[in-house]
C-alpha cells in the first residue's frame, strides 16, 4: 500500500471516529510539546503553568491578568489542530454535497446520451437530425465510458455500446453470411466482408470507430468478454492487458494486426476470417477455438496451446513463431510435458509444413519449417 492510500485510509478512518480522532489529536498535541519540553531542556510546561508573575509555591499571589493570558494561550495551542480536524471535516462534508449533485447531473445527462445513443429521438425530426444526433451521442458515451463522470457510468456506457454493434451485426446478417462462405475461397470470404461492410450505416461505422479506439477501456479484464460480438472491428497495434477471457466470442474479419494479447483465452471463440499478422500471442490458449481462414503469419505463439485445432483450417502461418513449450495435438488431457520427444515433433510436424518456425530449434530443419 503506497503512501497516498494510506493517508486515504487514515483520512476515512478520522471521518467515521470524529470524536475518538479530535481526543487523539488532543493527546498527541499535549505529547509533542512535552517531547519538546524533553528534548530541548527548557523547561517549558514549568514555565507555562507558572509563569514569571506567579509563585509557585504560592499561588493565591498569581496576576489573575497572567492567568487569563494562560488560559489563552492554552486553548490556542490544544485548539488549532482541534479547529484544522473541524475545518476538514465540515470541507469533506461540503465536497460530499457537491459530489452528491454532480453525480445527479451526471445521471440525468447519462440518461440522456444513453436514449440518443440507442436511437430513441423524436420522429418528427429529420432523418439527417436524428443521425447526427445519434452521432453525437455515440461519441459522447466516450467521456462516460473513461470514467470521467464518474465509476458507475462505466459499464453502462460499455454494455450500451457493444449491444448496439451486436445488434448491428445481425441487422446485416453476419452469422448468415459466415455459414455461406464456409469452403469458400480467399477471395469470395473478402468478397462477401466488403459486402457486409456496404450494409453498414453511418451510425454502425461510427460506433464501430469508438469502440476501435476507445478499446483500451472496452477490452479490459474489467468488463465481461465471453460470448461478444467482435466481428468487423480493427484492433491494429493494441497492447491489451494479459489475461482477456474471450471465451465463446465470435471474431467474423476481426483485426489484430500488431496488437499485443498475451495470456488471452479464446476457448470455444469464433475466429473466422480474422487477422493477427505479426500480433504478439504469446500464452495465448486456442483449444476447441472454431478457427477458420485465420491470418497468422508473422506472429509469435510462444507457449500459446494449439491443442485441438488444426493447421489445415486454411491458416496463414508463414513464419508464425512457437518455442518448446507450445502444445499440438488433439489431447488436450494430456500434458505436454509428459509427451516424448517423437511424440511432439509428430504433432509439430503438420504445423511446421505449413510454414511456422520452432525458435527454440537448434539447427535448421525445424528452424527453417522444414
Amino acid at each position: 500500500m503506497g503512501v497516498k492510500d494510506r493517508l486515504k485510509k487514515l483520512d476515512d478512518w478520522s471521518n467515521q471516529h470524529r470524536p475518538t480522532a479530535l481526543l487523539g489529536i488532543v493527546a498527541l498535541t499535549i505529547a509533542l510539546v512535552a517531547m519538546i519540553n524533553y528534548l530541548s531542556g527548557s523547561d517549558l510546561f514549568r514555565q507555562f503553568f507558572f509563569p514569571k508573575a506567579c509563585d509557585a509555591k504560592f499561588l493565591s499571589k498569581c496576576d489573575p491578568l497572567e492567568w487569563k493570558e494562560l488560559f489563552q494561550a492554552t486553548v490556542l495551542i490544544l485548539g488549532l489542530p482541534v479547529a484544522f480536524l473541524v475545518w476538514h471535516w465540515r470541507d469533506v462534508n461540503k465536497r460530499a454535497e457537491i459530489d452528491n449533485a454532480r453525480k445527479d447531473t451526471n445521471l440525468k445527462e447519462f440518461q440522456e446520451v444513453q436514449l440518443r445513443a440507442a436511437g430513441a429521438l423524436d420522429e418528427a425530426l429529420p432523418a439527417e437530425a436524428r443521425e447526427q444526433l445519434q452521432i453525437a451521442a455515440l461519441h459522447q458515451l466516450r467521456g462516460f465510458l473513461r470514467g470521467d463522470y464518474g465509476e458507475s457510468f462505466k459499464r453502462p456506457a460499455f454494455e450500451l455500446l457493444l449491444a448496439g454493434h451486436a445488434a448491428a451485426v445481425y441487422r446485416i446478417d453476419v452469422p448468415g453470411t459466415i455459414r455461406k462462405i464456409n469452403g469458400k475461397t480467399r477471395q469470395d470470404i473478402a468478397n462477401a466482408v466488403e459486402v457486409l461492410r456496404s450494409k453498414l450505416t453511418r451510425i454502425d461505422k461510427s460506433r464501430m470507430s469508438i469502440i476501435s479506439d476507445e478499446a483500451a477501456h472496452i477490452l479490459t479484464t474489467y468488463y465481461p468478454l465471453e460470448g461478444r460480438r467482435f466481428d468487423l472491428l480493427d484492433f491494429t497495434r493494441n497492447v491489451f492487458p494479459d489475461g482477456l477471457d474471450f471465451s465463446g466470442s465470435h471474431f467474423f474479419s476481426t483485426i489484430f494486426r500488431e496488437a499485443r494479447l498475451n495470456h488471452a483465452n479464446f476457448n470455444f471463440a469464433h475466429l473466422v476470417a480474422a487477422d493477427f499478422t505479426m500480433a504478439d500471442l504469446k500464452c495465448v490458449n486456442f483449444p476447441y477455438a472454431n478457427i477458420e481462414n485465420v491470418h497468422l503469419s508473422y506472429s509469435h505463439l510462444e507457449d500459446a496451446d494449439l491443442r485441438c485445432t488444426s493447421p489445415h483450417d486454411a491458416f496463414e502461418l508463414d513464419h508464425a513463431k512457437f518455442n518448446n513449450h507450445t502444445r499440438f495435438g488433439d489431447d488436450i488431457l494430456r500434458n505436454w510435458n509428459s509427451l516424448t520427444e517423437e511424440e511432439r515433433a509428430i504433432a509439430r510436424a503438420p504445423w511446421l509444413d505449413r510454414g511456422m518456425v520452432n525458435v527454440d530449434a537448434p539447427h535448421s530443419d525445424e528452424a527453417d519449417g522444414m
